[in-house]
């Protein structure tokens, strides 16, 4: 086998090698032949050998003095360790520049990790936007709670604010026979008025049983509601299920919003008779028409207990929306009980300033479509996801009811009454349902003083800065 020898170049390459006696066998008989052949080589390699020998024999070299205390001030605590061992690493020595770069570097990354934590607390606390269904028939419940006053009104409230599919449903609404040839006297609206007021205020305690009947045009929610309410307490209402269970019960706190009694819109004449007894007790009966002649609403009050034992409210096909009164009826006294039956999603009162009330998309106006600020409710005092706002001039009544969050769908709308307007939209993060008697043309007037702004979802830095504010008020 014929072995090429390498080329002049590989071989000074490995002169160190060789003179160490480091190299491998094979290599270190090529490399011995081609310097046996190659004179060239061989000079070139005796004089690296040579070279060796005078730098080996050469004295240690020494860094100048001044260089020397330079680099030990510039290393610190580090001077007496080897560069390897410097804290920096990579064979950087310490320096106070260097700690400097380093304790900022530190303050930079704990400052971040601090506002990364406090960012997810915010988005941990923040307000999760619910989905805001039935809007038109809670918002009806809400006007009736700032307008509406006694046990008839309370107990149709309650069933409202029950779940439908807990009740029991008919076809048939059971309502008190009018006396036969009955003697209607003609009065006027002051006269009506007076009346429902003066049976707004008991003058007995009592406690019963109520039917209360709520319709949608086409179907009807049967729920029977015991009531009491000890002289000069509050009222306390329990709706019973389709078994007759206890669905919910507690205090019922009807907030009268109005200094009068409102009457129906659209009634004009008005009249009223003996009605017969009603639970044994001896009751008035009252109407209210419109101007077609149509019956709009009838109430049975019993003037000397100070109270509504009965009333209806009819649609313009005379359909009855609304039938609610005793079965059952017995003046007691007692004690009320312990605990408040919430009703309303804004119970909070709100007076004087409305400071934060009023800020994040709601609208607190003192004045509406000519309609002064009669009162205003919220669920909270700050922060609040629920306000209530209502507004009135003489039998006129607007409730506006902002609920922070996305408009759903609309439910079967049981109870909505006739004799009321109700109009809602989306503004921003804010549903807004603006109920009234006072007709379409006032509803409309109301929804265009307040704000139509496109639909939003709130992005992840205003649902962090609302958690935060949560959290620090």
């Amino acid at each position: 086998m014929i072995r090429r020898q390498s080329p002049c170049t590989d071989i000074s390459a490995d002169f160190d090698a060789l003179l160490d006696e480091s190299l491998p066998d094979i290599r270190l008989d090529e490399v011995r032949a081609h310097l046996a052949e190659c004179d060239d080589c061989s000079a070139a390699l005796v004089q690296h050998h040579g070279l060796r020998r005078i730098l080996a024999a050469a004295p240690e070299p020494r860094a100048p003095q001044e260089l020397c205390q330079r680099l030990t001030t510039i290393a610190g605590e580090s001077s007496d360790r080897p560069l390897w061992m410097a804290g920096i690493g990579r064979g950087q020595l310490d320096s106070p520049r260097t700690r400097r770069k380093v304790r900022l570097a530190t303050g930079s990354v704990a400052v971040l990790m601090v506002s990364v934590m406090v960012f997810g607390l915010g988005l941990v606390l923040a307000p999760t936007l619910p989905t805001v269904a039935d809007v038109d028939a809670v918002a009806s419940l809400e006007y009736d709670l700032s307008v509406g006053s006694g046990p008839v009104a309370g107990a149709v409230s309650a069933v409202q604010a029950t779940s439908p599919h807990l009740l029991a449903t008919t076809p048939q609404v059971d309502s008190p026979r009018l006396v036969s040839e009955i003697d209607w006297r003609v009065i006027d609206a002051h006269a009506a008025r007076a009346l429902l007021d003066h049976a707004s205020e008991p003058t007995v305690g009592y406690r019963g049983v109520q039917r209360v009947v709520l319709g949608n045009g086409a179907d009807f929610v049967v729920a029977a509601v015991e009531v009491s309410q000890p002289l000069g307490e509050p009222l306390t209402v329990t709706v019973l299920d389709r078994q007759g269970d206890p669905i919910n019960s507690g205090l019922l706190s009807i907030r009268g919003g109005a200094d009068q009694p409102v009457l129906p819109a659209g009634s004009v004449s008005f009249q009223q008779a003996p009605g017969g007894q009603i639970s044994g007790v001896v009751t008035t009966v009252i109407e209210a028409h419109r101007s077609d002649g149509s019956l709009a609403a009838r109430w049975w009050i019993a003037e000397a207990l100070g109270l509504v034992m009965w009333s209806e409210s009819f649609d313009t096909d005379q359909n009855v929306v609304r039938s609610a009164g005793f079965t059952s009826f017995a003046e007691t006294s007692g004690e009320s009980a312990s605990s408040q039956l919430r009703l309303s999603l804004a119970s909070q009162t709100v007076t004087g300033a409305h400071g934060r009330v009023c800020e994040d998309g709601f609208t607190c106006a003192t004045d509406l479509a000519g309609l002064p600020l009669i009162e205003l409710r919220a669920d909270s005092a700050k922060h609040p996801m629920v306000v209530c706002a209502l507004y009135g001039k003489g039998d006129v009544r607007v409730s506006v009811l902002m609920r922070r969050g996305h408009l759903g769908a609309q439910g079967p709308g049981y109870g909505l009454s006739p004799d009321r307007s109700v109009l809602s939209w989306q503004s921003g993060t804010v549903v807004y349902a603006v109920t009234t008697n006072g007709g379409p043309g006032v509803a409309k007037a109301v929804s265009d003083e307040l704000p139509h702004e496109p639909a939003v979802r709130n992005t992840v830095w205003q649902r962090a800065r609302m958690g935060l504010e949560r959290l620090f008020g």
